[in-house]
C-alpha cells in the first residue's frame, strides 16, 4: 500500500514573492527530510535524481518550474550543481550552481528562468551532482515513502543505480512549480468513528469517516493513509468519487499486528489526493480516534465436517472436507488438525490459511489408511490447533469425527454420460465415437444416453434440462447430472471415468418389459451399509438402438485428425444411432423430486428397495420394440446428482458373443449381436471380430 501513490507532494508552502505565488512542491519523501546519513558509500562525483513521467507533468500544464531544493543529513558537501533535465543523461535544461552555504536541511534555490511545463513532456528529472572525497562522507538524505521514482543514483559516470530495494524512503530532492493553473483541491477528513470499543490485538479494526469536497475538482478514488501510534501502517484506496460542495462516509479497515501490548491505542488518518496533487488546506485533511485493544482471545471451530464418501477401497486415502471459523479476535495462520484413525497414532497436518475475525476457510485433507489391513469400519478422530500451541477458549468446538467404511469389493458404481448431439453438428460425430468406445471398453461403468435436439430424434424437454444444467454447446455432455459441460471426446471421458469416486452406497439394477400397452420399468436399489438419512429417488430413462441417419461429419479428410474412421468418410455420413433418449420419467426441471420415484429414508443393508413405474406404450416414440434399452439412476435429491445406475439392455449377451474374435468368416453382424447384409452395414458393425466404421 505504500506504493500507491505516483507522486506525492509536500504541504502547500507560501513564499514571499513580488507576485506572492503559492508554491506547489513535488518530492518523493513527503516533505521530509531526515539527518541519517542514507549510505551511498562510494568516493567520486556522485548524482542523484528523481523522475516525474509525462502523466504526473500533464497535471500541471500552463505552469513552470521555478524553484529547486534538496536536504541533507549531518554531513554535506561543499558545492553542487542542481538540475533539471527531461533525459537522465542528457543535459541540464535549467541548473542553479552553489558554491557555498550548504546546510544540513531543506536548501532552497530559484531559477534565473523558470522552466514552462506545456504537458507535452515525456520526462523531467530532478538531480544533483556534488563531489563525495571519501567512501565515508554519506551525503545522502533519504526519508518518507519509498518510490521507485525517487531513489536514483550513479558515481563517476557509471550505470545508474537504485535505493528503492533498501526501503528507507525517497531522496530528499523536490521541484518547486508556481503558475496560474495550479490544481485547485481542498478535501476535508472528518467524523472518524468505529462501532466497537474494544478489539483484540493483531485483528483489523474496522472504522468510518466522511470525506467532503470543498474545492472545485472532483475528488476521485481518495487515500486514506492510516497511522497507529505514530507508524504508518497502510494506505488504503477508495472506491468514491465527489463532486465539489458533496461528501461520502466511507469505511475501511486498519490492520494492528504492529501493537505488541493491550493498551489504548491511538489511531490517526490523512485524506490524500491519488493524483498526488497537495491539498488547499491540508490540516483539515487529518482526524484520529483512541481505541482500546485487549490481548485477543483464541477460539476457532471446526463445522460441517464429513467424508467425501463413506465407503473407500481398503489401502486407499479418506477425503475428509469441513470448514474452520475463527470466531474472535486474534488472527489465525496456517492452523494445524490432528487426526487419528481408530484410535491409533496421531498425525499434525498444516492447514494453509490465513483467516481474520468472523473468517471461514473450507478445507479438504486426504487421510492415508494404509495401517488398516482388513476390510471394515474405521473412525477418524479430528482436532484443530493453533499452530502456536495457545489453548482455545472453547476447545469442544475444535473436535470432530468421521466414520467410514473400507472395502476390499470390486467398484460397483458406474458413471451416466447424457450427450447433448444433433445429426446437423458436424463435430458431434467426436460424441458418437466418445459414447461407443467408452461402451466398449468400459461396459460395466459406463453407461451413455444421447439427446438429440434438432432433428428428427430431438427430445425437446431432456434438452432443456441439460441446457440447465450447463450445456452451452454441441456436442457437450453432462456426466453423473453435475453442472457443467464436459466435452464427450473419449479421452476426457475416460479421465472423468477414472477420476469419479470408484463406490457407491447403493447398488442398483434395472429391469423392464417392453410388452403390451404398458411398459413396465423396475428399478432396484440395495444398500452396502446402512442408510439412516437417505435423499434417494429414481429417474428412468427409456432409449433406442440403431435409428438410421445422415449425421454431418466435420471431420471429413482428415484435417481435424482422426476420429475413429470417420476422418475416412465424406462431409455426410450413413449411421445407426445408438442410446437414443426416448423417454423419460419422472420429467421436468427437477425430475428427482417427484415423490413417486422416491427411495425410503431409512435403508438398510443387506434389503431391497423398488421403484417401479408402468409407461403406457403410447407414450414412448420408438420405431423398434426389439432396440429399447432402461436405464435406471439413483439421483440424490438435494444434489440432483447421480450416484449410481444401471442398464437393461437384453441384447448384451449377443454383443459380447459377436465381439469376442473367434470366427474368420466374412459374414457381417450389427452392435445387437445380428447378421446384418454387407450392403446395409452402415455406422459400426462387427466384422471377423473387428470393429469396422462404414
Amino acid at each position: 500500500m505504500k506504493k500507491i501513490l505516483s507522486l506525492l507532494l509536500c504541504l502547500v508552502a507560501f513564499v514571499a514573492t513580488s507576485k506572492a505565488q503559492t508554491v506547489l512542491w513535488l518530492d518523493y519523501c513527503n516533505g521530509q527530510y531526515n539527518t541519517t546519513q542514507r549510505a551511498i558509500a562510494e568516493a567520486g562525483e556522485v548524482e542523484v535524481a528523481i523522475h516525474f513521467t509525462h502523466d504526473q507533468l500533464a497535471k500541471l500544464a500552463g505552469n513552470e518550474v521555478s524553484q529547486l531544493s534538496m536536504a541533507f543529513p549531518s554531513t554535506h558537501p561543499s558545492a553542487m550543481t542542481m538540475w533539471v533535465r527531461s533525459d537522465r543523461d542528457g543535459e541540464n535544461l535549467r541548473e542553479v550552481q552553489v558554491a557555498s552555504g550548504i546546510v544540513s536541511k531543506w536548501n532552497t534555490y530559484t531559477l534565473d528562468t523558470p522552466l514552462p511545463i506545456t504537458g507535452e513532456e515525456q520526462d523531467l528529472w530532478i538531480g544533483a551532482s556534488f563531489t563525495q572525497k571519501y567512501a565515508s562522507n554519506k551525503f545522502i538524505s533519504m526519508a518518507g515513502t519509498t518510490n521507485a521514482e525517487g531513489c536514483y543514483y550513479r558515481v563517476d559516470g557509471k550505470e545508474w543505480k537504485s535505493k528503492a530495494s533498501e526501503d528507507i524512503g525517497s531522496l530528499c530532492i523536490r521541484m518547486g512549480v508556481t503558475g496560474d493553473n495550479i490544481p485547485q483541491h481542498d478535501m476535508s477528513l472528518s467524523r472518524v468513528s468505529t462501532a466497537g470499543l474494544t478489539y483484540g490485538i493483531g485483528d483489523q479494526v474496522p472504522f468510518t469517516a466522511r470525506i467532503t469536497n470543498h474545492g472545485a475538482d472532483d475528488v476521485v478514488n481518495p487515500i486514506v493513509r492510516c497511522s497507529v501510534n505514530g507508524t504508518v501502517v497502510t494506505d488504503v484506496t477508495l472506491t468514491e468519487t465527489i463532486k465539489p460542495n458533496e461528501f461520502a462516509d466511507v469505511s475501511f479497515k486498519v490492520p494492528t499486528e504492529s501493537v505488541t501490548a493491550p493498551g489504548i491505542v491511538s489511531f490517526t488518518f490523512e485524506a490524500l489526493w491519488a493524483d498526488g496533487v497537495p491539498d488547499t488546506h491540508p490540516e483539515n485533511n487529518t482526524d484520529g480516534i483512541n481505541v482500546g485493544l485487549v490481548v485477543a482471545l483464541h477460539d476457532l471451530a471446526l463445522t460441517n465436517v464429513h467424508p467425501t464418501a463413506r465407503l473407500i477401497q481398503l489401502g486407499t486415502s479418506l477425503a475428509v472436507e469441513g470448514t474452520i471459523v475463527n470466531n474472535n479476535f486474534v488472527a489465525v495462520q496456517n492452523p494445524q488438525i490432528a487426526y487419528s484413525i481408530n484410535g491409533g497414532t496421531v498425525t499434525k497436518k498444516s492447514i494453509s490459511c490465513k483467516l481474520s475475525q468472523g473468517e471461514t476457510f473450507d478445507f479438504s485433507l486426504s487421510i492415508p489408511t494404509r495401517s488398516i489391513t482388513e476390510a471394515g469400519p474405521v473412525t477418524v478422530d479430528l482436532e484443530l490447533l493453533w499452530r502456536d500451541g495457545s489453548e482455545d477458549v472453547t476447545p469442544d468446538d475444535n473436535k470432530a469425527t468421521v466414520k467410514a467404511i473400507l472395502t476390499d469389493s470390486k467398484p460397483n458404481r458406474r458413471m451416466v454420460c447424457e450427450e447433448a448431439t444433433g445429426s446437423w453438428c458436424g463435430w458431434c460425430v467426436r460424441g458418437i465415437v466418445g459414447l461407443h468406445d467408452m461402451t466398449e471398453k468400459y461396459p460395466e461403468q459406463f453407461i451413455g444416453i444421447a439427446v438429440h435436439n434438432g432433428d428428427e430424434y430431438a427430445h425437446n424437454s431432456y434438452t432443456s434440462y441439460l441446457t440447465g444444467l450447463g450445456i452451452n454447446g454441441y456436442p457437450g455432455s453432462i456426466i453423473n447430472r453435475q453442472p457443467g459441460s464436459v466435452n464427450p471426446g473419449f479421452a476426457t471421458l475416460e479421465a472423468t471415468l477414472k477420476n469419479m469416486a470408484p463406490y457407491a452406497e447403493v447398488n442398483v439394477s434395472c429391469m423392464a418389459d417392453f410388452s403390451g400397452s404398458s411398459y413396465a420399468l423396475r428399478a432396484e436399489a440395495s444398500p452396502v451399509i446402512d442408510i439412516d438419512n437417505a435423499n434417494y429417488a429414481v429417474v428412468f430413462v427409456i432409449t433406442e438402438d440403431y435409428l438410421a441417419g445422415v449425421q454431418s461429419n466435420y471431420y471429413s479428410g482428415g484435417a481435424a485428425g482422426e476420429m475413429g474412421g470417420f476422418e475416412k468418410l465424406g462431409d455426410k455420413v450413413k449411421v445407426d444411432y445408438m442410446d437414443v433418449a426416448r423417454f423419460v420419467w419422472p420429467s421436468g426441471d427437477h425430475p428427482e423430486t417427484t415423490a413417486a420415484a422416491a427411495l425410503p429414508t431409512v435403508m438398510q443393508e443387506g434389503l431391497t428397495y423398488t421403484v417401479q413405474y408402468n409407461v403406457p406404450a403410447s407414450s414412448v416414440t420408438h420405431k423398434n420394440i426389439e432396440n429399447l434399452n432402461c436405464i435406471a439412476m439413483i439421483v440424490d435429491r438435494a444434489t440432483g446428482e447421480v450416484v449410481n445406475a444401471a442398464k437393461f439392455e437384453k441384447r448384451l449377451e449377443g454383443i459380447n458373443s459377436v465381439l469376442a474374435p473367434k470366427s474368420k468368416s466374412n459374414d457381417v453382424y450389427n452392435l445387437a449381436g445380428q447378421r446384418i447384409s454387407p450392403a446395409t452395414a452402415n455406422g459400426i458393425s462387427i466384422q471377423s471380430g473387428k470393429k469396422v466404421l462404414r
